[in-house]
């Protein structure tokens, strides 16, 4: 996928100057967590699947070896409509290992979506489960091979009745891996991913994330968690939500991480993975972080490891916060988009007061004002208005 950016050349010489823009590509960083700590727990999922970097590898460099047997290539895109289950980080990797870009698609998404999605894409690859919940995908995967004309291959997760129309994953993932001299990146200014918007004001919006862009957002986010590889982040939202691919598959991994993933929510349900997977860290739009105290109040304790909540999409309500502080868990108000995730965040010296009135500061690197939504001047402080961000991790 070929992009013509629109970004001042002084301000990309600037993000270079200052490190924040580079060369450097995701697989890089997941090439060096892979040598680093092989054995490490990369993710586990709440269906029992757990893998250690060297894992994951193994199985994305077969992936990579059936996508490019299947006439995927860089710059080929492939979408991935998975729950919250190991194999997406999986594909993810030898995504990356291909030089292909990823598009994350919601599990609830029916014909109409996805269709748009692909069709916009222009993909040349997807990935569904053969079921889930009560969904059987075959019968959707048939409509979209037979009307998007680019798509080459579908892979189907645990296709159990061996549907002759599709590819199991399973067998991809006893593939000859590829070569390593077959290897071919992305990397800096390329795109990574294509994630959609929700579609709230308009047409849902594909958005092109580069490596530079996920790189420099990730790294800021860590950075100011002081999240590392002896971290676990719980994440129950959904990996084609710019929350869950960027902060509970992608940064773990830039750091060596181990991702705990949960695809179906509910309160004792997220309570019992992070007690019995030992997480020290979770994220979640607030009302999610809500029912998780709920169910603590209702009979369950927090393990001890767990230090800090991330909540995103509602302003953090007292009593959530003073739940937190009897765990002796930090609460951090997160503000992004999938244009940019994210903009702002509390900070662990904050007061309780930033953390219930604001979003917190920009994270470093990215500049934020409010504006007139019309004539676009800067407003004073106090005065409600739209908010404007520029910075190394917007598209």
């Amino acid at each position: 996928m070929t992009i013509t950016t629109t970004v001042d050349p002084r301000r990309v010489a600037e993000f270079r100057r200052a490190g924040l823009w580079g060369d450097a590509s995701l697989h890089d960083y997941w090439q060096l967590s892979v040598l680093q700590s092989p054995d490490r727990e990369a993710v586990v999922d709440s269906r029992g699947t757990r893998w250690t970097y060297r894992q994951v590898d193994d199985v994305a460099s077969r992936l990579a070896g059936h996508l490019a047997e299947a006439g995927v290539r860089r710059g080929d895109v492939v979408s991935i409509q998975l729950p919250n289950w190991a194999q997406f980080l999986a594909l993810d990797v030898a995504c990356l290992r291909l030089g292909a870009v990823v598009n994350p698609v919601l599990p609830s998404h029916r014909h109409t979506e996805l269709r748009f999605r692909l069709e916009r894409c222009g993909s040349t690859a997807l990935v569904m489960p053969t079921q889930f919940r009560s969904m059987d995908y075959r019968d959707l995967a048939g409509r979209l091979a037979d009307e998007v004309p680019t798509l080459r291959t579908v892979l189907m997760v645990e296709n159990r009745a061996a549907d002759g129309r599709f590819g199991s994953f399973e067998q991809a993932a006893r593939h000859d891996p590829l070569p390593e001299q077959d290897w071919t990146p992305g990397r800096g200014s390329e795109v990574a991913a294509v994630l959609f918007t929700s579609g709230s004001e308009a047409r849902p919006k594909g958005v092109l994330l580069t490596h530079d862009n996920v790189l420099a957002g990730e790294r800021a986010f860590a950075y100011e968690l002081g999240m590392g590889y002896p971290d676990r982040m719980f994440m129950p939202a959904p990996l084609a939500h710019a929350t869950g691919y960027l902060h509970g598959m992608t940064m773990p991994f830039m750091v060596g991480a181990t991702s705990v993933l949960l695809d179906t929510f509910t309160g004792a349900g997220a309570l019992a993975m992070l007690n019995a997977e030992r997480c020290t860290a979770g994220m979640g739009a607030t009302s999610i972080i809500a029912e998780l105290f709920d169910a603590c109040d209702a009979g369950g304790g927090l393990h001890p490891d767990l230090r800090l909540l991330c909540c995103g999409g509602a302003p953090v309500p007292r009593r959530l916060l003073e739940r937190a502080r009897t765990f002796g868990i930090r609460v951090h108000s997160v503000y992004g988009s999938t244009e940019s995730a994210p903009h702002t965040m509390t900070r662990a010296d904050d007061p309780d007061s930033r953390v219930l009135a604001t979003d917190g500061r920009a994270v470093p690197g990215t500049q934020v004002k409010i504006v007139d939504p019309v004539t676009r001047r800067r407003l004073p402080a106090g005065v409600e208005g739209e908010e404007a961000s520029r910075g190394p991790a917007v598209f």
